[in-house]
């Protein structure tokens, strides 16, 4: 049975959307002039280069507060000149007149918005209203944990676009990888683009490689992905499609991908 994401995914894409902004307004204020004068000489905020600040609406004093600093594993600045570093600053220990703050980046690539957090976790979403890709960067071990390597992606469910450091065990080159899961894998037997069939090394379980820029280079505003993917648990394959607006995003997605990859500390 075909499962077509672009139906599937109005309702959770909806949700975190609708619930990042609805929390926002519902828990957070903007400054009244004091408490923007205080901000701005606070040490842990002027690190992050914040263009907008709110704070927390159960906060009733910052007399005698100060911020604490946050342990950055991304640029303390816009991966992009045209986006903006909104700070959020909320309780953490009143006894010791402790704040804590977050930091997300707002902006545009292409006419597509994005959010993206700054910090301990570097995580978002890509698009407005009902459709938008997640992204989030993280560092994964090696096998034996003896190292770790930054991996970053966009994905629709479960339809993943990774951007990766070359994995030299497995002899797969640096850039993108296409998958159906993140780590555990459904393998791609078959992936078309509109009516044109992508090679696929069959001894690995994603794309990777020529076959993945080739996905790129001919995909336009208007094309339909489909692919065939195997359940690894019962061995049964099953048809996906992605299309519609997620297609129209995509290349800002990986462009936005790709800045943050390079970017990311690991």
């Amino acid at each position: 049975m075909k499962k077509t994401f672009m139906g599937i995914i109005v309702l959770s894409s909806l949700s975190h959307f609708a619930a990042a902004e609805s929390y926002t307004e519902k828990f957070y204020r903007k400054l009244t002039t004091a408490e923007l004068s205080w901000a701005q000489k606070q040490e842990a905020l002027k690190e992050v280069n914040c263009s907008e600040y709110l704070i927390k609406k159960t906060i009733t004093t910052i007399d005698g507060f100060t911020i604490l600093s946050e342990d950055m594993l991304f640029t303390k600045r816009p991966i992009f000149p045209q986006g903006k570093i909104v700070c959020s600053i909320s309780p953490y220990n009143e006894e010791n007149k402790e704040f804590s703050f977050s930091s997300e980046e707002q902006g545009t690539v292409d006419g597509v918005a994005y959010h993206l957090s700054h910090g301990r976790v570097v995580a978002g979403y890509i698009g407005d209203g009902l459709f938008s890709w997640e992204m989030e960067c993280e560092n994964r071990k090696s096998k034996n944990n003896d190292s770790s390597a930054k991996f970053c992606y966009v994905k629709d469910l479960q339809f993943y676009v990774q951007y990766i450091p070359e994995l030299k065990e497995i002899n797969v080159p640096k850039g993108y990888v296409i998958s159906h899961g993140e780590t555990h894998f459904s393998a791609i037997t078959r992936f078309m683009v509109d009516k044109q069939e992508i090679s696929i090394n069959s001894k690995l379980p994603f794309i990777y490689g020529e076959s993945a820029k080739e996905v790129f280079k001919i995909i336009k505003p208007t094309s339909t992905i489909s692919y065939v993917a195997v359940n690894p648990l019962n061995n049964k394959e099953s048809d996906y499609e992605v299309s519609g607006k997620m297609i129209e995003q995509l290349p800002a997605a990986l462009k936005i991908l790709e800045r943050t990859w390079s970017l990311y500390k690991n």
